[in-house]
């Protein structure tokens, strides 16, 4: 009889997880298949990114490089300004795609389409999901083109599996706080206008108080503390640590030689956990203003 049971309970649960995979890989499909029916975005998404990198990372680059030895006298010994810039300018591509990605459920919910999913015996928490990593797929996409943009125009990064490694995952960890806070803000827009005009004075804060084009340390006293705690910050400032070394990142707020030695890793762990609470938060928020 306990053998039974067991035998139920363990049917019951490999069915629950092989049903809630099989869920999420149907609302992931379908933002796959609009991603590819609308490569316009894709490409809008990189406009920005991609002329700060070409024409202002250029440019500057060779104001930088009249200042001082490959604009050692303020970026370090041997980090021009286009290589400088390039770990930020992917970060950069990552806050527009995750923030501006949410608008799809948008479309979905004024649809009806998200009405078919909430009825469906699915679990709602793989709607989340789905969208969101479909929001990763095209941030993975779009980082990797501009990477190779600021390889060919001259960023100097070398190739190693850690390094590889981060240029991945720091724009995730990135992606799962920007998309859990623009699925927060969602639940509180009620249509897509309302959700634009939310996100711009959001957005560009967000991209001037970090060190994405320029060191913070150079920021006004008030301004550094507010960059200091921007999620943004532990990315760009993570990333940066990995390809070249602690010099190009703050100290940790926690003080602890573990952190201090490894930098890369206390701005990632940051990064990950607040990206965590937002991505909960927001899909709570967003299922709740769904069913009201």
């Amino acid at each position: 009889m306990v053998t039974a049971q067991s035998n139920q309970s363990t049917i019951y649960t490999n069915n629950s997880i092989g049903q809630f995979i099989n869920s999420t890989w149907i609302v992931y499909k379908r933002q796959l298949l609009r991603l590819w029916s609308s490569k316009s975005r894709l490409v809008s998404m990189l406009v920005m990114p991609l002329m700060w990198l070409l024409i202002i990372g250029q440019s500057f680059d060779n104001l930088f490089g009249q200042l001082g030895p490959s604009g050692s006298s303020i970026f370090g010994a041997g980090i021009d300004y286009v290589t400088f810039m390039t770990p930020g300018i992917l970060i950069m591509v990552t806050m527009f795609t995750s923030l501006f990605g949410v608008i799809s459920l948008f479309y979905d919910r004024d649809s009806g389409y998200l009405k078919n999913y909430l009825i469906a015996p699915i679990s709602n928490i793989s709607i989340i999901i789905g969208y969101a990593i479909g929001i990763y797929t095209q941030v993975l996409l779009q980082v990797t083109i501009v990477l190779g943009i600021g390889l060919l125009i001259g960023a100097n990064i070398t190739f190693t599996v850690t390094n590889l490694v981060a240029i991945y995952v720091f724009p995730i960890a990135s992606t799962f706080f920007l998309s859990g806070f623009a699925i927060t803000l969602a639940s509180k827009a009620p249509n897509v206008e309302v959700f634009q005009a939310m996100i711009m004075p959001v957005s560009m804060p967000l991209m001037f108080l970090s060190p994405i084009m320029y060191p913070t340390s150079n920021l006004p006293y008030y301004f550094k503390w507010i960059a200091r705690i921007n999620p943004l910050t532990f990315g760009v400032e993570g990333l940066r640590a990995t390809l070249f070394g602690n010099s190009f990142a703050s100290l940790p707020l926690i003080n602890v030689d573990f952190f201090v030695n490894n930098v890369a890793i206390f701005n990632f762990l940051m990064l990950f956990g607040v990206g965590l609470f937002f991505l909960w938060i927001g899909s709570r928020m967003f299922l709740q203003s769904l069913n009201n």
